[in-house]
């Protein structure tokens, strides 16, 4: 049925049935002679309705519905809701029938423009995608049909309540309703000019890229800050920002404390406003030639006790990430990581060794070869539990193969 495909849902065609039906319609009668005998008792008919009669009934009630929305349709938006209103309904009915009609208001623009762009054929690239200028036109559409919702209801054009409310409140901070609403209009408009340069990159980005992705970061900022208070600017951006998200990604298993997360995010973040660019683009602080790694090492020297430094460097340091990732998974001490990395150096550099001594017959080096991966083994599977070692073998464990014996070519001659 018609509405079902707008509001999306039975709930809202039921509130907009029922709104027109108190509002237009008498009382439905307790009794009629159809269902009730004349001794007052209900008859067959009543107890036990035929498949035709349920399928009239069917009929009627979606003809009925039809009939109902045409007229909710035809009204006056503003007129309407005044008299939703003054019938008492709650705001949560208003703002369904509201948006079902705006939707149905609005969808023939939209299907209009949607049909002007040429079909892309799966097989190639930018298939099941809208180009940027018609999903522009879309959501510029989008802002008109959520101006005239809020013009019409005001204040209960908001959903944010209960559930939804909290959320926004874990991305944004303690701020309220209509701010937190303002602050997703800003952020969704700003996001839809940073996808549009990353769409027409098309995967690389130029320094005119990067100069157009800083003007922006600067202009939000600057339209958050005509909005929010300094403090509530950085309370929302610890939670959401490009940055704060970039910084908990590639701290890896390092589990900062509120504080150390707070200094590393300011440190970055005046970082970010000197040198203009992203900063943990590209490897970023796991990038040892990376500057703002060097940077916020130097500083963290200062800042951070001796053994939440060593954490840190450990967890940056590109040699430990996929030891740290294991031993995390495997709910180990963090120390196994580097007892990992340390049984890898020391078997490696012997096994080097191995290969360079020119007194060593072949046979003689496979032997000694292959008693260090019988050590290696031993060792990895006391750090990390045989389970443990099976999933190291699969994950970063790939040198333990260059320990196994190599066979001698036909016809070799042997050293020594």
């Amino acid at each position: 049925m018609k509405p079902l495909a707008l509001l999306c849902g039975v709930s809202l065609v039921a509130n907009a049935t029922l709104a027109a039906f108190l509002l237009g319609k008498p009382a439905a009668r307790t009794g009629t002679a159809d269902s009730l005998s004349p001794a007052g008792i209900p008859s067959a008919a009543s107890k036990a309705p035929g498949r035709n009669e349920s399928e009239k009934t069917a009929a009627k009630t979606n003809t009925e519905s039809g009939k109902l929305w045409d007229g909710l349709a035809t009204e006056s938006l503003p007129s309407l809701v005044a008299r939703l209103r003054t019938e008492g309904f709650p705001p949560s009915v208003v703002r369904s029938i509201v948006a079902g009609l705006l939707s149905e208001k609005y969808s023939a623009r939209k299907k209009e423009i949607l049909a002007k762009q040429q079909e892309i054929p799966f097989w190639r690239s930018g298939s099941f995608r809208y180009d940027a200028k018609t999903m522009a036109a879309i959501r510029q559409i989008s802002r008109e049909q959520r101006d005239e919702m809020k013009a019409l209801l005001g204040a209960d054009a908001s959903e944010l309540s209960g559930e939804a409310l909290a959320y926004m409140k874990m991305q944004y901070g303690d701020l309220a309703p209509e701010k937190i609403e303002q602050i997703q209009s800003i952020t969704s408009d700003y996001g839809e000019m940073r996808s549009e340069i990353y769409s027409n990159s098309n995967g690389l980005m130029l320094p005119e890229d990067n100069e157009k992705l800083a003007l922006l970061r600067k202009e939000q900022r600057a339209d958050l800050a005509a909005l929010l208070s300094p403090a509530e600017i950085e309370e929302m951006e610890l939670r959401s920002s490009d940055l704060s998200n970039q910084l908990r990604f590639q701290l890896g298993t390092f589990k900062p404390t509120e504080q150390e997360f707070r200094w590393l995010y300011r440190t970055l973040r005046a970082a970010q406003e000197q040198g203009g660019a992203d900063l943990l683009v590209g490897g970023g602080l796991t990038n040892p030639s990376s500057q703002v790694r060097s940077t916020l090492l130097a500083q963290a020297e200062k800042e951070l006790p001796a053994d939440r430094l060593a954490e840190l460097k450990q967890n940056l340091d590109p040699a430990y990430q996929m030891a740290n990732r294991l031993v995390a998974r495997l709910d180990l001490p963090t120390t196994a990581a580097v007892e990992l990395v340390s049984i890898q150096q020391d078997i490696q550099n012997r096994a080097a060794t191995l290969r360079r001594d020119r007194n060593l017959s072949s046979d003689e080096r496979n032997a000694q070869l292959s008693a260090l991966n019988q050590e290696a083994t031993s060792r990895l599977t006391q750090t990390l539990t045989p389970r443990g070692l099976e999933a190291y073998k699969r994950y970063g464990g790939g040198w333990l193969q260059s320990l196994q014996p190599r066979p001698t070519p036909p016809g070799t001659k042997p050293q020594g």
